[in-house]
Formats: structure tokens, C-alpha cells, sequence
């Protein structure tokens, strides 16, 4: 019987980038954006705007620490429980989504509407990169509209990955005592100081390309589980048609967050991660 292997270990990097507003500056550290402006005040500089009469700025960096492992797999650990989908060529790494962050936020003792939560997502838009310079095609890419219902996905909108839960919106804490879990918190005078460290932060889960069931709260996403589930309830067959489409779902997947063979980024046969650029905004 034919069955679909999959067999390709794969690694994509990840690329932390910040942008408050409209303007972000990109600094000589690892990619790292700071806002060097209040944008609630409109300022023709880039430097911090501290006046005469008042301490109104904000500075906000969002850190991918390169010192630290910044790549994550994409992918499964080897399985031989004989399903529709078995994985090959993997036999030690689990699926990592795990990365090292860090979030300096600095607020001025009188900017007014100071914000109380930090925002992470995929850049989906592009803001802050120069997009003639940045490949954003993973950002983009991953976010999948299905326009016509097939065997494995209704219409709608879908991703392949997700920011995890807890990482979607991080609330600031307002004094010492909540800054707990990463957080640090530094009162000056007025002048606040906040800091998120995490070296080991699981910052994705598997999207709902890959099959999100609420009615069923001990199933786990991932591609083997969502397909294997699909081929046990006859949704899908051992056909060379069924096991075609879904072995070009997972390569069009592939195809997203790697530069694949013989492109103008790479001349072998082997395939090479592309950067994943995150977007961090203040609430």
C-alpha cells in the first residue's frame, strides 16, 4: 500500500523585528528595532524627544537573541505506528518552537494613554522592513486562504503556524509585585522600565492548517495527526490521487518557509531557511 513518508527535517530562523507607529530604526544589534520616538506625538527627528518640560518618550526594543538559538523546527520526530502519514529521518529532535526573547520597554513619567500590553504577530504587512531589501514571503506565506473546499480543508482562512497563546499579547505588569514569569520591573522617579526575558520561549504552535478541534480537547495539531485523523474517518484514501494532493499541501508548506533547490538563493539540491520576521506593537 502506498503511503505518504515524510521525510525532510527542517529548520527555519527566526527574525525578531519591532515597529511602534510608523518609524522604526533599524540598530547595528541583531535584529532589533527601536522607536526612538513618542509616535502619539508627531516629531520630524529620530532621536528620543525629551522637551524642556516634560519626560513623554517611549523606547521600545523586541530582541531575538542571536547568542541564543533563534532557528526552530519545523517538522516531527520519527514514527512507526504504521498511520497514513509516518515521519522518517528524525529520530532525536521533537518539534521546537522554542526561541530566546527579550522586551525593553521604557516609558516616560508623563506620557499620557502609557501603554499596557505588547502585541506579537507575523509581519505580515511588512512594517518597518525595506521589503525591495527583506524577503517577507514566510510572514506572508504563511497565512493560506482556501478558495474552493477540497478533501482535507473547507473555504476559509488558515495558517500553518500560530503565535502560541500566552505569547499573543503579554500585559505589563504596573508594579514590583506582578512582575513575575520573565518580567522585571524598574520605577525611576516616574520613569518606568520594563523587561520581558525568556530563553525558552514557545512562541508557536501548529496552525489550524493543520486542524484545531475544540470538540476534541485532547487532540494535539500537527500535520501527521491532522491527516492520519482525516484518512481514519475515510475523508481521505491510499489512492495516488489522495496521497498526491496531500504530499503538495506539504510541500507547498515547505515551499514557504524555505528557499527550495536551484533558485537564485541557492544553486544545490539542498534548501535553505528563510527568515520568519515577527511584528512586536505596543497597546
Amino acid at each position: 500500500m502506498r503511503k505518504l513518508r515524510f521525510s525532510e527535517k527542517r529548520k527555519w530562523v527566526v527574525n525578531g523585528l519591532l515597529a511602534f507607529g510608523a518609524v522604526a530604526l533599524l540598530t547595528t544589534g541583531f535584529a532589533t528595532w527601536i522607536v526612538g520616538v513618542n509616535q502619539r506625538n508627531a516629531n520630524g527627528n529620530v532621536s528620543v524627544s525629551v522637551d524642556t518640560a516634560q519626560k513623554n518618550n517611549i523606547n521600545f526594543t523586541f530582541e531575538i537573541l542571536e547568542e541564543e538559538d533563534n532557528q526552530v523546527w519545523i517538522g516531527e520526530k520519527t514514527s512507526s505506528d504504521g498511520g497514513y502519514i509516518t515521519i522518517t529521518g528524525n529520530d532525536e529532535k521533537e518539534t521546537d518552537f522554542n526561541v530566546s526573547i527579550k522586551l525593553t520597554l521604557q516609558v516616560g513619567k508623563d506620557v499620557a494613554n502609557k501603554p499596557t500590553a505588547i502585541k506579537i504577530d507575523f509581519n505580515t504587512t511588512g512594517t518597518g522592513l525595506n521589503l525591495e531589501e527583506v524577503d517577507n514571503s514566510a510572514a506572508t506565506g504563511n497565512q493560506v486562504s482556501i478558495q474552493e473546499e477540497t478533501k482535507t480543508h473547507t473555504v476559509g482562512d488558515y495558517k500553518y503556524i500560530d503565535i502560541a497563546d500566552e505569547f499573543k499579547t503579554l500585559t505589563l505588569p504596573t508594579s514590583v509585585d506582578e512582575a513575575k514569569s520573565g518580567w522585571t520591573y524598574q520605577d525611576n522617579d516616574g520613569d518606568i522600565t520594563y523587561t520581558y526575558t525568556n530563553s525558552t520561549a514557545k512562541l508557536f504552535k501548529w496552525g489550524n492548517f493543520f486542524g484545531i478541534d475544540s470538540s476534541e480537547p485532547k487532540y494535539i495539531a500537527s500535520p501527521s495527526n491532522y491527516y492520519n485523523k482525516l484518512y481514519a474517518n475515510n475523508k481521505l484514501t491510499n489512492s495516488i490521487e489522495d496521497v498526491d494532493f496531500v504530499y503538495n499541501e506539504l510541500l507547498a508548506m515547505k515551499q514557504v518557509f524555505m528557499y527550495g533547490p536551484r533558485t537564485e538563493h541557492n544553486a544545490t539540491d539542498s534548501w535553505v531557511p528563510k527568515t520568519l520576521n515577527l511584528l512586536a506593537s505596543l497597546e
